[in-house]
C-alpha cells in the first residue's frame, strides 16, 4: 500500500543515514588510528636514531671508565709505596733525632760542669770597677796572691815576662811578670772588657800548659786571694774558669763533632723526606680528583646503559 511503502521509505533512508554515520566514524577512526601509526613510527624511527647515536657514546665512557680504574689502580700501587717509604724515613728521622738529642745532651752534660765557674766568674768581673783595676796597678809592692795572679793573667794572654837577676841565684835570671802586667792594667777598661770577651774556645795548649801549675797551687784559690785583693780574687776566679772550660771544651769536642755529623745525617734525611711527603701528598690529591671523576663517569655510563635498554 502507498503508506506502507512510505514506511519502507522511511526506514531506508533511517538505515542509510546510520549506515553513512557508521562508515563515516569507522573511517575518522582508521584515520586517526593511521597517523598514531605513522607518528609513532616517526617516533621509533628518531628513537632508534638516538639508540644508534648513543651505542658509541656508551662505549667511549665504558672505555673512559676501564682507563680511569686502571690509572687509579695503578696510582694507588705507588701512593702505598711511597706511604711505606714515608713511614720508613719517619721512623729513621725519628731515631736520628734521638740519637742527635743523646749526644747534645750528653755534652751538655760535660758543658755544665763548666758552665757553672765560668758563669760565676764572669758575674765577679762584671762586679768589678775601673777603681778596683787602679787599685792593683798602683801598688808599688803587690803581694804574693796579687802577683801570682798577674802572672797567671800574663800567661792566659801570652804575654812574655822581663827577665831580671834573680836576688837568690848570682848570675842567674828570672821571669818578672809585673811590669807586662801593669801594662795590661794601664787602661783598666779595656783591662776588664779582654776578660769578659775573651776567646775561651781557642786557648793554645801551650798557654793551658803554663798555667797548669798555678791551678794546683793552694794560694791560687779565690779563697787565698780574697785576704789581699778583691779585683785579683775576680781574675784568680777567671783564670780558673777558662782553664776548666778549655779541658771540658776537649772532651766536649768530639762530641760536637758527632752531633753535627748525626744533625747533617737528621737534615739530610729531613729533605728527604719531605720530598717523600710532598709526593705522597700529590698522588693522594690525584687520586681523589680521578675517583670524583670515575665516580662521575661510571653514573653517566649506568645513566646511558638504562637508556639504551630502555
Amino acid at each position: 500500500t502507498p503508506t506502507s511503502y512510505l514506511e519502507l521509505l522511511g526506514t531506508f533512508i533511517r538505515l542509510l543515514a546510520e549506515k553513512r554515520n557508521e562508515i563515516n566514524e569507522s573511517r575518522r577512526r582508521l584515520e586517526t588510528g593511521l597517523q598514531k601509526l605513522l607518528s609513532t613510527a616517526a617516533q621509533v624511527e628518531v628513537m632508534q636514531q638516538e639508540l644508534k647515536d648513543l651505542q658509541p657514546i656508551l662505549a667511549r665512557t665504558s672505555q673512559e671508565v676501564e682507563d680511569m680504574m686502571v690509572v687509579i689502580t695503578n696510582d694507588k700501587r705507588e701512593a702505598d709505596e711511597t706511604k711505606k717509604m714515608v713511614e720508613q724515613q719517619e721512623k729513621e728521622a725519628n731515631e736520628q733525632a734521638a740519637k742527635a738529642k743523646e749526644i747534645a745532651d750528653d755534652a751538655q752534660r760535660d758543658l755544665d760542669e763548666a758552665l757553672p765557674a765560668l758563669d760565676a766568674a764572669v758575674a765577679s768581673l762584671k762586679n768589678l770597677s775601673r777603681n778596683d783595676v787602679v787599685e792593683v796597678k798602683a801598688m808599688q809592692n803587690p803581694p804574693s796572691g796579687v802577683k801570682l795572679v798577674m802572672e797567671a793573667t800574663c800567661i792566659m794572654f801570652d804575654e812574655k815576662p822581663k827577665m831580671v837577676d834573680d836576688p837568690n841565684k848570682m848570675g842567674k835570671k828570672m821571669a818578672n811578670y809585673w811590669e807586662p802586667a801593669k801594662k795590661l792594667l794601664n787602661d783598666p777598661t779595656k783591662f776588664l772588657e779582654s776578660l769578659l770577651t775573651f776567646d775561651k774556645d781557642n786557648i793554645p795548649d801551650s798557654v793551658i800548659k803554663k798555667i797548669e801549675p798555678y791551678i794546683q797551687m793552694e794560694e791560687f784559690t779565690p779563697e787565698a786571694v780574697s785576704k789581699v785583693s778583691k779585683a785579683c780574687t775576680s781574675i784568680c776566679m777567671w783564670a780558673r774558669a777558662m782553664y776548666v772550660y778549655h779541658n771540658v771544651a776537649l772532651q766536649v769536642a768530639p762530641k760536637r763533632a758527632a752531633l753535627k755529623a748525626a744533625q747533617d745525617e737528621l737534615n739530610d734525611t729531613m729533605a728527604r723526606l719531605a720530598e717523600a711527603q710532598a709526593k705522597l701528598k700529590a698522588v693522594e690529591e690525584k687520586i681523589e680528583t680521578l675517583q670524583k671523576q670515575f665516580e662521575e663517569a661510571t653514573a653517566k655510563k649506568e645513566q646511558l646503559a638504562r637508556q639504551v635498554h630502555e
